[in-house]
């Protein structure tokens, strides 16, 4: 019977122990620089997403303008906001951490409903998504130490983000160029016409839907006011935020008004519920369908699991970045002829019928 040795030498041995070594490495970094990393991936997203406005008021105006303009709108806006809405908010988060987690608990003692609810561990899910919702709208501590305090990090961070936006506004086309020149020359057009494509079709996403989300924010408020049903402002909010995740954001926005909603009656929040499942079913029929085929079809999976990670880092600001990096990332991704491309010019015989197929890029 023969016996088999299995030898191992030492260049392997070393050559492993490096590879552990400097993949603990790249872990330890990513662990310690991960609110960096965060802060860099919102710059890359605000800076694609503030491109066309920049280049549009190039025409009249140096980009250094275009820029100013672009941040005193937007400070503007957000303070006129935080003015009219903050304090509003901050009182109906509160409420809404009490109302919400107590009237799941009380479904929870009815029969059959209440069993699968209990069983599904909701309650404890909601309780935690409340305490969530009510840590990104509100300070953590009452006294003036902890108000400043809570300022001050948030002020160093947009200051941050905002830079290294700026940065990548009038660097991002040079490097993106001379990333694409590291490329072999046959490769580097149909690597511009992927980018060029999915930049294109993904800012078109978020641009619809932003507006989808404006339709069920402003159709939230009107139910819960014309409803009498408490705290409308921050159901708008968390209905509008859940309303960019595609087929079913709208109906998990409407559970909240809901249960509210059951406090008035299990008839009114039976009215909710099913108004929420058919407007869901019309909006995943037609209006996300044809968000998809014009853009890019980005998926339940991808945005919910971008939507949590931001949500997780950055609250609601955050839900949106992820949300938006989800998209560009399946825009460039996703199959629309140009990544076979790219593939078949490794292969004498199909390049030249795929380059055929293919849009010239100028």
């Amino acid at each position: 019977m023969a016996h088999t040795s299995l030898h191992i030498s030492p260049r392997s041995i070393l050559r492993s122990v490096a590879l552990v070594g400097v993949y603990l490495l790249v872990v330890t970094v990513a662990l310690r620089a991960a609110t960096t990393l965060v802060w860099f991936v919102e710059a890359c997203v605000f800076a694609a997403l503030s491109w066309p406005v920049v280049q549009k008021l190039h025409r009249h105006m140096s980009n250094t303008a275009a820029i100013l303009i672009i941040t005193a709108l937007l400070a503007l806006s957000v303070s006129a906001l935080a003015a009219v809405g903050l304090k509003e908010l901050q009182g109906e988060s509160a409420k809404f951490q009490n109302s919400v987690p107590a009237a799941v608990r009380d479904l929870e003692r009815t029969n059959g409903v209440g069993s699968l609810i209990k069983k599904l561990q909701i309650a404890d899910d909601i309780e935690r998504f409340a305490a969530e919702v009510t840590d990104q709208v509100r300070f953590r501590n009452a006294d003036l130490r902890g108000i400043a305090s809570r300022v001050g990090e948030g002020a160093s961070a947009v200051f941050i983000v905002w830079i290294l936006t700026i940065m990548i506004i009038f660097t991002g086309p040079t490097m993106v160029n001379g990333a694409i020149e590291l490329a072999p020359e046959t490769k580097r057009d149909p690597i511009r016409w992927v980018l060029k494509l999915a930049y294109s079709s993904s800012a078109k996403y978020m641009g619809f839907m932003a507006l989808q989300s404006l339709a069920i924010l402003l159709l939230s408020f009107t139910i819960s006011t014309s409803l009498g049903i408490d705290l409308p402002g921050l159901l708008a909010v968390i209905a509008a935020l859940l309303a960019f995740v595609p087929y079913v954001g709208i109906f998990a926005g409407a559970l909240p008004l809901a249960l509210l909603a059951l406090l008035n009656g299990p008839r009114q929040a039976l009215v909710v519920l099913i108004g929420a499942i058919v407007l869901q079913l019309l909006t995943a029929l037609f209006v996300q369908r044809k968000i998809d085929a014009a853009t890019v079809p980005v998926g339940i999976f991808p945005t919910m699991l971008a939507a949590m990670i931001g949500f997780s880092l950055r609250g609601p600001g955050g839900l949106l970045v992820g949300v938006a990096f989800a998209a560009m990332t399946m825009a460039v991704l996703s199959d629309t002829g140009a990544m076979r491309t790219i593939r078949s010019l490794d292969d004498p015989d199909e390049s030249e019928s795929s380059l055929s197929s293919s849009p010239q890029v100028s």
